[in-house]
């Protein structure tokens, strides 16, 4: 390894897949932004050609810039610069199909967004472009939205999801902020996902201080919508051993996702013991964690392959087909 470091070809090539992941970051939110603020949505062809072209520069551009001494000295380097360039391109390429090949293995996928990509044409397009293996869910702000999710369910997506109430904010104990989009939801059929976290523990990017009361006094304002809450409710679950709890909660479900991040196996059985099986959803948070992340828990904990399957799979295919979603 520090022979890796030694090298000024090896440091390039390092620093070029850096710049790699910083770009696709940075293309990731800017352009797929830009598609979103589209009323129409821009092509779809017209942004992954932009998208490649410059992951291809940054590829071939930034050894160049590290090395430009070198290069006016020494021409010949240019041809194994390149050489390392090309290759890190493969690479590079080769790592972010991984996920998409590893995704022909599932029968079907909910996505959800989140409020940095409050519009959803592009995913409807991305949907219906695949209706056997994918569903997708909505975001928008509060205001106006009533014809933004008329909008998007026209367009093919069938929930609305992930909103995040501090973000947002969003109020949920004031109806007045929260009937319009949870009296849309209740009219069309459709479940409604809250962004949710724990109130103790560390702190991270997306952990707020939003109470738990809010969602309980949100699920008693809404007995009908089907709610669903992010990153196993924030542990509100555990309060469905309270009889009030959990008949206001008979309609509200939760999902597995960021889990390795804050649980380790035990929360499986911690679910199981209340009996709340039938109302865990599989959930990764991808591309923060891949799926694969979940599975040693899962193995480690007292489930058993019955309420596996529920939580891998079933119980969302029992909600979206009560919702006649499928």
């Amino acid at each position: 390894m520090i022979e890796l470091f030694k090298n000024k070809q090896h440091r390039s090539l390092l620093v070029s897949l850096a710049a790699l992941d910083s770009a696709q970051l940075f293309m990731l939110y800017y352009f797929w932004n830009l598609l979103f603020f589209t009323e129409d949505g821009l092509e779809l062809e017209i942004a992954f050609i932009i998208y490649s072209a410059i992951i291809t520069i940054t590829l071939l551009a930034v050894p160049y810039l590290l090395n430009q001494k070198r290069l006016c000295e020494k021409p010949e380097t240019l041809g194994k610069i390149t050489y390392i360039s090309v290759i890190a391109a493969l690479l590079s390429s080769f790592i972010a199909f991984i996920p998409g090949i590893v995704s022909l293995f599932i029968s079907l996928s909910l996505i959800t967004l989140f409020i940095f990509i409050p519009h959803a044409i592009c995913l409807a397009r991305i949907a219906l472009e695949f209706p056997d293996k994918l569903i997708g869910f909505a975001v928008m702000p509060p205001a106006g939205a009533t014809a933004e999710i008329e909008r998007c369910y026209s367009a093919g997506l069938t929930g609305v999801g992930e909103l995040f109430p501090a973000g947002q904010g969003i109020n949920l104990e004031d109806k007045n902020e929260t009937d319009t989009i949870a009296d849309t939801c209740s009219r069309l059929g459709i479940p409604l996902m809250l962004h949710i976290n724990e109130p103790v523990g560390h702190l991270y990017p997306g952990k707020t201080d939003v109470p738990l009361r809010q969602f309980e006094t949100f699920a008693l304002n809404y007995p009908s919508l089907r709610i669903i809450l992010a990153h196993f409710g924030g542990g509100i679950f555990l309060y469905e051993t309270m009889k009030e709890i959990k008949e206001s909660f008979k309609n509200v479900y939760y999902d597995t996702a960021i889990a390795p991040y804050l649980y380790d196996y035990r929360i499986y059985n911690a679910v199981k013991a209340l009996g709340l099986c039938d109302k865990l959803l599989f959930g990764s948070d991808y591309p923060i964690l891949p799926p694969s992340r979940y599975f040693s828990a899962l193995q480690e904990s007292d489930l058993n392959d019955k309420e596996k399957k529920m939580i891998l799979g079933g119980n969302l295919q029992k909600i979206l087909t009560s919702c006649n979603i499928l």
